[in-house]
């Protein structure tokens, strides 16, 4: 395959075979048996009419016979024993690829997100491998056996009829000139369709995402308009890749039937002029109908070889990125719970633990760009200082636009910044494990993230082994009593992305899901956008009550309320005014 014309990428991807080599190896062995046993068939006829049938002569003539069904009988046998292992073998490639590939795209960093949309990542995961799959199981032990049928028959057939050989020889050279022509001009027409297909699937995915503002505005003559036009683009290159195989299939099938004609006319001349026996002239052009299927299928392997090898090289630029740097061990752990802060014995329960000091020195970032080489856009923070003492609230006030959700992306570590650095406790924020992100910084975004499953898994997000008691008790803290109201409580089941709540509620469990986390810096993105007043009131008092000594980093366009106390510092053209004290 690394030699193959057209098969780089999916020799980079040999590493995903190595688990299943022997699996691979049997199935690779099964078609090799059978493909043999099929070409002795041919061998034991010209015995049975040339040393038996002609001549009258019967001994030895049940071992051929003998022979003969135990060949056929054991191609039988090993074809259907391949195609039994062969899909199965190619459903766990495809399981070992997909773990992979789903493993390496939810580690990237949201840099990477911002340039892939899911709808592409989507069909790189579900409909690339797929394609891989079907190759798998199909067209690569075809493209094997196929070649060394080819090579066995014209071996045999040379050394049964060398002039009757070297004219099969001689058809095969135009099929695989063919061929490889046309490897050559598909190439780029395959990998069109790739990419108009991504671009299709990103439309239809917006589209659909966006229908209630689509519908809203009357817009969706429009936007079908766009859809239809990607659907054409893909149907134009779809219909250049069939008039491409089209042409080659023609032209590879027709070959061999041109060729049979000749062969038979040959093949009787020699026999009357005593050349041959009648025994090989039948082994002759049953091996050469023996062979007609590799030849004939090659466009159809060709072209499935194509399209595996542009779905190879997709997958294979997800699955050789290089892999997000493992942080050094120089975090220093927050103390384990026995040894926190004992919460006070009155007034309402504390969800904090020990605070984490932070500072932002002289923090500027600006957005990585979204295409190959655009135009670099400006700095969204310039320089920005800051200094938070551990467990200080702190409010950042900052109009629309001004770099609030940028910051919080910052502080837990979606992105790095461009320069400058972001410290807890003094430590590198880019040193802190991801596995322990949570416990030590846990985000409230603007839109909060929720997924299909129950109230009670979206909570406890952060904190899987959270028991119920403390899943109450940070929806409490969070002002989530509708929970409780709810038809089966903690166990209630949310749509995807959570649209079976309202704004504010999404919001809510947001909080409790922060809380439930404990850690020891909170960033707060507007958390009360949405919310009444009197429930914004009493989500400012718990974050100020039953935080214990965490930390908590407020970015709002407006000041929180009154509950909540704090220093208060503003943010504007990527600056913080009295970040530093």
């Amino acid at each position: 395959m690394q030699r193959a014309a057209g098969g780089g990428a999916l020799w980079r991807l040999r590493g995903a075979l190595r688990p299943h080599r022997r699996a691979l190896a049997l199935n690779a062995g099964l078609a090799a048996a059978s493909m043999l046993a099929g070409i002795l068939l041919p061998l034991l006829a010209r015995r049975l009419l040339d040393d038996h049938a002609l001549r009258g002569d019967t001994d030895g003539l049940p071992l051929i016979a003998a022979l003969t069904v135990l060949c056929a009988g054991g191609e039988a046998v090993l074809i259907a024993l391949r195609r039994v292992t062969g899909p199965a073998t190619a459903l766990a490639v495809e399981e070992t690829m997909r773990h992979r590939l789903v493993g390496r795209v939810l580690s990237q960093p949201a840099a990477f997100h911002d340039r892939h949309t899911p709808a592409v990542l989507a069909t790189r995961i579900v409909s690339d491998l797929a394609l891989l799959r079907r190759f798998v199981s199909f067209g690569l032990p075809f493209l094997i056996i196929n070649s060394l049928t080819v090579v066995v028959v014209v071996v045999l057939l040379l050394w049964l009829c060398w002039p009757l050989g070297l004219l099969v020889v001689a058809a095969t050279v135009p099929p695989a000139v063919l061929a490889r022509r046309w490897e050559h001009s598909s190439r780029e027409v395959t990998r069109q369709v790739q990419r108009d297909g991504e671009t299709f699937a990103d439309l239809l995915d917006e589209s659909i995402q966006g229908v209630d503002t689509i519908q809203a505005f009357g817009r969706r003559d429009d936007f079908t308009a766009r859809l239809e036009k990607a659907a054409d683009r893909l149907r134009r290159s779809q219909r250049e890749r069939a008039r491409l195989w089209t042409a080659l299939s023609t032209l590879v099938e027709g070959c061999p039937s041109a060729v049979l004609v000749t062969l038979i006319g040959a093949g009787v001349a020699a026999v009357w002029a005593g050349a041959v026996t009648v025994g090989t002239l039948v082994a002759v052009l049953t091996l050469w109908l023996f062979l007609l299927w590799p030849v004939q299928s090659l466009g159809g392997l060709m072209n499935q070889l194509q399209q595996a090898d542009a779905a190879a090289e997709r997958v294979s630029e997800l699955l050789h990125r290089p892999p997000v740097p493992a942080p050094p061990p120089a975090f220093r752990p927050a103390p384990p719970p026995s040894s926190r802060p004992a919460p006070p014995s009155s007034g309402p329960a504390r969800v904090g633990s020990r605070g984490a000091e932070l500072v932002l020195d002289q923090v500027w970032f600006r957005y990585p760009p979204a295409g190959p080489d655009p135009p670099t856009g400006p700095a969204v923070l310039t320089g920005m200082d800051l200094r938070v003492a551990a467990g200080e609230r702190v409010t950042v006030v900052g109009a629309a636009g001004s770099g609030k959700s940028t910051l919080a992306a910052l502080l837990t570590g979606l992105y790095e910044p461009s320069g400058g650095r972001i410290l807890i406790d003094g430590t590198d924020l880019r040193h802190l494990p991801t596995a322990r992100r949570a416990d030590v910084v846990a985000p409230v975004p603007e839109h909060p993230g929720l997924f299909a499953g129950t109230i009670r898994d979206n909570v406890r997000l952060g904190r899987p082994e959270a028991d119920d008691a403390e899943v109450t008790e940070a929806l409490r803290a969070a002002q989530a009593f509708f929970v409780h109201e709810l038809r089966h409580g903690l166990d209630e089941p949310l749509t995807e992305a959570g649209l079976s709540l309202s704004g504010g509620q999404r919001r809510r469990l947001a909080l409790a899901r922060a809380f439930l986390c404990r850690p020891r810096l909170l960033v707060l993105d507007d958390p009360l956008v949405g919310l009444d007043p009197r429930t914004a009131q009493q989500v400012g008092a718990a974050v100020s009550e039953r935080l214990g000594d965490t930390t908590v980093l407020w970015l709002t366009r407006h000041r929180p309320p009154a509950a909540s106390p704090g220093r208060v510092v503003r943010l504007h053209s990527g600056h913080i005014d009295g970040g530093s004290r």
